[in-house]
């Protein structure tokens, strides 16, 4: 039997008199496929947010390999293996397709001008083998700007997947 990874219980988060998450709870088994489905407005993005640390939960408990969640910042729980896309894409417009890949795979990835300026360098080959993954068959020079919709939602799925992950967060990932 594999071990649980993450773990929800009990999770709230109102925004004014709005319950966007009430006494959510569920469990993520590791090496399981997990859906959150539901209509626009009932909390997916939310619970993603929570999850991740971008918003504060007003109460309740998630915990990641038996380690709360609550006081960690938002980098770390990217660092603890928690990778995730986002409903809208959050790319970088004026860098490239091979600067956002190496900078998801840099183990200083949270350090972005020193990636920039410094940067390990990963192997143009796990950069490809990413890319084909996800199906973008651009240029790794392409800059972010310069793709279309569908394909910058494809380099952020690239990202997330190249970040070394236990988790892997699809928010409306069609």
């Amino acid at each position: 039997r594999l071990g649980m990874t993450l773990k929800i219980r009990g999770l709230k988060k109102y925004f004014g008199g709005i319950k966007a998450l009430d006494d959510c709870s569920l469990e993520i088994e590791q090496g399981k496929i997990t859906a959150v489905i539901g209509p626009n407005g009932s909390g997916k993005s939310t619970l993603f947010n929570t999850i991740s640390n971008i918003l504060t939960l007003d109460n309740g408990d998630i915990s990641f390999n038996n380690k709360s969640l609550s006081k960690t910042k938002d980098f770390e729980v990217a660092r603890l293996g928690i990778s995730r896309t986002f409903q809208d894409v959050r790319l970088f417009k004026n860098l490239t397709i091979k600067d956002h890949l190496e900078i998801a795979m840099s183990k200083r990835d949270e350090e972005l001008f020193s990636n920039l300026l410094v940067g390990e360098k990963v192997s143009i080959e796990k950069i490809k083998a990413v890319l084909e993954l996800v199906g973008l068959e651009k240029s790794l020079d392409t800059y972010a700007v310069d793709l279309s919709y569908g394909q910058r939602k494809l380099l952020d799925l690239a990202v997330a997947i190249a970040k070394k992950h236990t988790v892997l967060m699809l928010d409306e990932p069609v």
